[in-house]
C-alpha cells in the first residue's frame, strides 16, 4: 500500500510540473515547435515535398510569433511558398535530388 501510495505521489508531482512547465508561454511554444518537427517528419512524403514545406513555415511562424492578422498569414503564406520554390529549385532542378512528390501528379514535375 505504502508503494502505491508513493507512485501515486510521484505522478501528481509530475503532472503539477508539467503543468507548471505549460503555464508558461514560452515553453509552451518550444512544446508546440516540437510537435510540429515531428508532424512534417511523419507528413513528408505522404504529403510531398511541395505541401508539406509551406505548411510546416506557416505553423512554425504562427508558433513562434502569434498573430491573428490576415495580412500577416498571407504573408507568411507568401514566404513559406517562396522558401519552398527557392529550395525545390535548388535541390530539385539544380542538384537533381529526387525529392517526395506525395499525393500530388509526377507529370507536374517531369
Amino acid at each position: 500500500q505504502r508503494k502505491a501510495a508513493g507512485r501515486a505521489k510521484a505522478s501528481q508531482g509530475l503532472f503539477q510540473g508539467i503543468k507548471a512547465y505549460l503555464a508558461n508561454p514560452g515553453e509552451r511554444r518550444v512544446l508546440l515547435a516540437v510537435a510540429a518537427v515531428l508532424l512534417f517528419n511523419f507528413l513528408f512524403k505522404p504529403l510531398g515535398f511541395i505541401l508539406s514545406v509551406p505548411l510546416f513555415f506557416l505553423s512554425l511562424t504562427y508558433i513562434l510569433e502569434p498573430s491573428k492578422s490576415p495580412r500577416d498569414l498571407f504573408l507568411r503564406l507568401l514566404q513559406g511558398l517562396a522558401v519552398t520554390a527557392v529550395v525545390y529549385l535548388v535541390f530539385f532542378r539544380l542538384l537533381s535530388v529526387r525529392l517526395p512528390l506525395g499525393i500530388l501528379p509526377k507529370k507536374w514535375f517531369y
